[in-house]
């Protein structure tokens, strides 16, 4: 045996309904005023690695001709828990960035660097 419950709801309560159905559907075309995760990792790496490492992971950024050492070449790498660690936590002459960059921050970073890294042409 079923039991129907049958609820009552005033014109208020009707126009209630409709607004809660309607709403989302008036901002789904509504751009993000938060950049993607794309514009994010370029926008972090020009502004944390861009000195030292250059345009493209070379080495060959404004800072390298202060430096004492030579600044390696960026290797497209995955954006994984240990890759994540090195960044944060730096290594030789890299210094740390946990400061800096949260863990999420330095992912966008270490995807963009896989995705816009230079292709090297094989003759």
């Amino acid at each position: 045996m079923m039991r129907r419950i049958v609820f009552s709801v005033g014109p208020m309560g009707l126009i209630v309904l409709a607004s809660m159905m309607v709403i989302p559907f008036a901002f789904a075309d509504q751009p993000s005023k938060r950049p993607s995760d794309e514009v994010l990792g370029k926008t972090l790496y020009e502004r944390h690695c861009f000195s030292c490492h250059g345009p493209n992971g070379q080495g060959d950024g404004p800072a390298v001709e202060a430096l004492l050492f030579k600044v390696p070449k960026l290797e497209p790498v995955e954006a994984d828990d240990k890759t994540v660690e090195l960044v944060q936590t730096g290594r030789g002459t890299m210094p740390s960035f946990a400061a800096s960059l949260d863990k999420h921050d330095t992912r966008r970073i270490l995807r963009h660097m896989k995705f816009e890294a230079p292709v090297e042409k094989t003759p």
